[in-house]
């Protein structure tokens, strides 16, 4: 099965709920990511998408440029 790739872009600073604004994992996701096995990751990866689409900021807030 083929490894899944870190999604770590070396920001690693958290917001208010506990999410890193570089890749959008939790603390423990993070750390635990070594630990983890394909599908796990995977599944994290998904939660990742859902958070990062679900956080207001400039670049995907369209009502910011209307």
């Amino acid at each position: 099965m083929k490894e899944v790739k870190n999604p770590c872009i070396q920001v690693c600073r958290y917001d208010d709920d506990g999410v890193c604004v570089g890749c959008y994992r939790t603390m423990q996701e993070a750390a635990n990511w070594i630990f983890l096995s394909t599908e796990q990751k995977t599944e994290i990866l998904r939660k990742t998408e859902e958070r990062k689409n679900s956080i207001k900021t400039e670049s995907n807030d369209y009502d910011y440029y209307v």
